[in-house]
């Protein structure tokens, strides 16, 4: 329940006392405190938050006294309020976005064409930028050790789009996986490339992904917006794909 209360958007005192008075019931402030381990100086702003997000309700007594409310009309309520938030994010956002798109950048002499994104989600988001962006090739060096659903599904759409997609395993790690995505269609080799992650797309942008060895969500996305370079991966690709052996 830690997990979901946070997602929600509780700090971690804001759970510790909620999940208390859930399991205690009607407390003091210095009760809850002692018993949920938050600290005396920190417990009534904590319950105020809560009183504020709908978790709790309180007697204004001397001392006061805190009590959970229904779990189930509080998660629902918050869960609905976050839902009509989104829809109204949704249904302004690509207004925004368009006029944002209008706005024509100053584009300077030490504009970077290579930017770097630290950690997986970021990575994963980048990659699956590149996927969704690609109009006719997208060429990939990749080792299967990861298989993400998201990845395979935006590249069955775009196979099924017309881009042609070659894959190069680097490992045979996942074989079935592999015999599987073959049988559907996918165009994959196998050439044992060390720990080389490369996607490029329509020759024109692409990215390198970095891994950490001993944490392989632990990764680091390098995206190159440089036709040049791009096309000078995709050469090293082409040389590759000719040496590499078709998985059988």
């Amino acid at each position: 329940m830690e997990k979901e209360l946070k997602e929600l958007g509780l700090s971690e005192y804001e759970i510790k006392a909620y999940l208390t008075l859930n399991r205690e019931g009607t407390l003091t402030g210095n009760k809850l405190s002692k018993l949920s381990n938050v600290p005396q100086g920190k417990i009534y702003n904590t319950m105020y938050k809560l009183y504020d997000k709908g978790f709790i309700s309180y007697m204004d007594s001397k001392p006061k006294l805190f009590k959970a409310n229904d779990p189930n009309i509080t998660v629902n309520r918050l869960i609905k309020k976050r839902k009509e938030r989104l829809k109204k994010l949704e249904s302004s956002l690509p207004k925004s976005i368009e006029e944002l798109k209008k706005i024509k950048p100053k584009i300077a002499k030490t504009d970077e064409k290579v930017s770097i994104f630290y950690g997986k989600n970021n990575a994963f988001a980048v990659e699956w930028h590149l996927f969704e962006s690609a109009k006719t090739t997208l060429d990939i060096i990749f080792t299967f050790e990861v298989i993400k659903h998201e990845t395979w599904r935006i590249l069955r759409r775009k196979k099924k789009e017309g881009v042609d997609i070659r894959v190069i395993a680097t490992k045979l790690i996942n074989k079935k996986k592999i015999k599987e995505l073959i049988k559907e269609g996918f165009n994959i080799r196998y050439y044992p490339v060390e720990e080389l992650r490369i996607y490029v797309r329509d020759e024109e942008e692409s990215v390198q992904t970095i891994v950490n060895p001993n944490n392989l969500m632990d990764r680091t996305a390098v995206l190159i917006q440089s036709k040049e370079l791009s096309q000078a991966l995709n050469h090293y690709f082409d040389a590759i794909w000719k040496k590499a052996r078709i998985i059988k």
